[in-house]
């Protein structure tokens, strides 16, 4: 909580461009975390435009093994807090900044029946 705080303080004094906050927004994906997370992006809003992008905590792995077909299912939580867009593109003048997801959750080849490697994954 001091270093969101103290975030929240510095951001106005750099009066930053814009503000990028790369993942792991959360620690398990909770709603309480993310409706915590909500109200400091929309306090960094106040000075800059704020883009987020989706970290492997952020992301529910853990349907990816249920719902094989459907790579979108981990991000539902996350859209719901935070809209669609989980690799946002940034155009200025001098630059263009290009988020890229890297939160994939669970891939097939890293399942295991194996107790003690399951209790390392999840």
């Amino acid at each position: 909580l001091a270093q969101i705080e103290a975030v929240q303080d510095l951001v106005p004094d750099l009066d930053p461009e814009l503000v990028v906050v790369s993942g792991d927004l959360s620690q398990r994906s909770r709603h309480g975390e993310y409706q915590a997370v909500r109200g400091f992006v929309r306090d960094l809003a106040r000075t800059a435009p704020v883009y987020l992008l989706p970290g492997n905590h952020d992301v529910q792995w853990w349907w990816r093994p249920l719902i094989p077909f459907s790579s979108r299912i981990k991000y539902d939580k996350y859209v719901r807090y935070f809209g669609p867009v989980l690799a946002p593109v940034m155009t200025f003048p001098s630059a263009v900044v290009v988020g890229a997801v890297t939160s994939h959750g669970v891939a097939w080849g890293s399942l295991t029946w194996n107790v003690r490697d399951v209790a390392v994954k999840g």
